[in-house]
Formats: structure tokens, C-alpha cells, sequence
């Protein structure tokens, strides 16, 4: 795949509570190579590879104030 593939040209908001922000920084702070777009790229990726009924399941937890403590 070219490197064209991989070109970001979208930016976009994240609204988080304060206990999914807290989530997120224990995350970043796990690896150097990590940022907040990486972590969130790969929730996107993880998501992907679920079933339809795993990933409707998992983005409604989320929804719904249902994501675990790490």
C-alpha cells in the first residue's frame, strides 16, 4: 500500500467524561509511541474486527456508561 493510504486528512472532536478521559491518558502513558489519535485509531481498529452484534454490543455498553475500569 502506498504511503498516500496512510495520509490523515480528517480531524475530529472526542467528547469524554472525566473517567473515560482518566482511561485514556493511563493508556497513553503505558507506551511512548502511544498519543491519544493512536489509542483511538486502534479502539476504531478493534472495532472493526468485532462481529456486528459484538461491535453494536460493545459501542452501546460504551453508550451507556458501561466501560470497564482498567
Amino acid at each position: 500500500m502506498s504511503k498516500a493510504a496512510y495520509t490523515k486528512n480528517h480531524t475530529t472532536t472526542l467528547r469524554l467524561d472525566d473517567d473515560a478521559l482518566v482511561r485514556l491518558q493511563r493508556m497513553v502513558a503505558e507506551n511512548p509511541l502511544f498519543s491519544n489519535a493512536r489509542v483511538m485509531r486502534g479502539a476504531l481498529l478493534a472495532l472493526s474486527r468485532l462481529s456486528d452484534t459484538e461491535r453494536l454490543d460493545c459501542i452501546m455498553t460504551a453508550a451507556q456508561g458501561g466501560v470497564d475500569e482498567l
